[in-house]
């Protein structure tokens, strides 16, 4: 699968791990959730990013899953994005957060960002997606109504983002506003 990376409404082609191979998803403190490359085959690291991964979801024995990124032995229809709704931090705003609107996208592994050192107010998502052609998530950034909300989509043209309102005037005008 080919690897992307939405954060601040752009897609980039990658998704960035640090010098060990690990892919750190959400905050540094608690919330976080840690994403290994395979051992046997691990996903190819590229100046500290990985274009292309094959991901490996297990399940130990204390039923806690993990998700490991291999190297692909196939050519998948499927890409793997990482979404990072980071944005505004302020406790008065609502937490960043995505669903999906059309098509099937997988959510694999999510790690949260909390706001202060309470961790009452948790302040963004960020996670592993996969999806298909035809596949549209809507994204909610943290900060809310601080922030607009934007379409996530994979369509002939690849991986791509913009603002939820302008996607569905130009797609479907129907579909928005039944949501």
């Amino acid at each position: 699968m080919k690897c992307y990376t939405w954060h601040r409404a752009e897609v980039t082609r990658g998704i960035a791990v640090d010098s060990d191979g690990i892919l750190i998803l959400g905050g540094e403190m608690r919330g976080y959730e840690k994403v290994r490359c395979f051992p046997k085959k691990p996903a190819e690291i590229d100046n500290g990013f990985i274009y292309e991964a094959h991901p490996i979801k297990k399940r130990t024995t204390s039923k806690k899953d993990y998700l490991m990124l291999a190297r692909p032995t196939e050519i998948d229809a499927r890409v793997l994005v990482r979404i990072n709704t980071r944005w505004i931090q302020n406790h008065r705003t609502e937490a960043g957060s995505w669903k999906s609107v059309r098509g099937t996208p997988e959510t694999l592994m999510v790690g949260y960002g909390y706001l202060g050192m309470s961790f009452r107010n948790l302040g963004w998502c960020d996670g592993l997606v996969t999806m298909l052609p035809g596949d549209v998530i809507k994204i909610t950034p943290a900060g809310g109504r601080k922030t607009a909300y934007y379409a996530l989509f994979y369509d002939e043209d690849g991986v791509q983002s913009m603002s939820y309102k302008d996607y569905f005037a130009i797609t479907d005008l129907e579909s928005y506003t039944k949501l």
